[in-house]
């Protein structure tokens, strides 16, 4: 029972005491849900670093991209920075904001990844340890391919949006078909060399 304000001090000692057990629950509780939302911040914010990070990465290159497509098509430009940053600034933030959210993404999976790795290393059973690191380190270098292929292939994508005005969809498909037919050429030339190297 709780004391009244007419209780002596004794009474509100039993009182506190009694009940000090709830209490302490109570915080403790209060302190997990505080590291979890603590964790969860830290992470919120970490992915907004790399996806901002990434952004202007690819605001820079985009710009780039759209004053020297300018420059080269239309000599008599005045300022193609200015108006590239603009075109880009107004027209494609969609696609510069979407292609740099699938790199974030594939990096933040990779950094997770890799603190899940240095924490294999705590496991006592070693064998379970030994695997875990093992498959871990097989989906990184998995992870880590992925993100150089679509860095690659955003890059392009990026170009091609600041010549021709596409969408980020659209720009990734006509960049996946120019690298193929560029792939087949490639192959058709070192074909070629081989073959006459063969007939010396």
């Amino acid at each position: 029972m709780r004391p009244v304000e007419s209780s002596s001090y004794e009474e509100y000692m039993q009182y506190y005491n009694a009940t000090a057990g709830e209490g302490a629950a109570y915080f403790q509780s209060l302190d997990a849900t505080a590291g979890q939302v603590k964790a969860v911040t830290v992470l919120y914010f970490f992915f907004g670093f790399l996806w901002t990070s990434q952004v202007l990465l690819a605001l820079n290159g985009m710009i780039i991209a759209g004053a020297v497509c300018s420059w080269y098509w239309r000599v008599s430009i005045n300022l193609p920075i200015t108006k590239a940053a603009t075109r880009t600034l107004l027209s494609h933030i969609g696609t510069v904001c979407f292609g740099s959210f699938i790199i974030a993404l594939v990096k933040f999976v990779r950094y997770v990844l890799m603190a899940i790795q240095t924490q294999a290393d705590k496991v006592k059973d070693k064998k379970v340890g030994m695997i875990l690191k093992l498959a871990l380190c097989c989906v990184s270098c998995c992870l880590y391919c992925l993100e150089k292929t679509l860095k690659y292939i955003t890059n392009f994508a990026y170009i091609y949006t600041a010549m021709q005005g596409s969408g980020f969809c659209g720009s990734c498909k006509d960049v996946f078909k120019l690298l193929q037919v560029r792939h087949k050429l490639i192959e058709t030339f070192l074909l070629r060399g081989k073959v006459r190297l063969t007939l010396l």
